[in-house]
């Protein structure tokens, strides 16, 4: 499974995320807004993602969910079944 990098945003220098996307090195972005600055960021990195078909998250759940998911993708471990059936499941 990929590792987890940290990578500098647009103002931040290069090589930067826009880069990486550009260059088809990223598969999943999960950024993490915090301050004044995150603002443009967010807007551009978000903006970046849809252009460039990455999947994109906001929160740490929300990402880490998707990287368990993906897992399972992997380890064929993903089943289907209705919204009837999972509930049914769960009582």
């Amino acid at each position: 499974m990929p590792q987890r990098r940290d990578i500098k945003k647009v103002l931040m220098g290069r090589p930067n995320i826009d880069a990486m996307m550009k260059n088809g090195d990223l598969q999943f972005v999960m950024n993490t807004p915090l301050g004044n600055q995150s603002t443009y960021d967010d807007s551009y990195i978000r903006k970046s993602a849809i252009k460039f078909t990455i999947p994109y998250f906001t929160t740490t759940d929300a990402g880490q969910a998707a990287a368990r998911v993906i897992r399972a993708a992997w380890e064929d471990r993903i089943e289907v079944c209705s919204l009837q059936e999972y509930h049914a499941q769960i009582e």
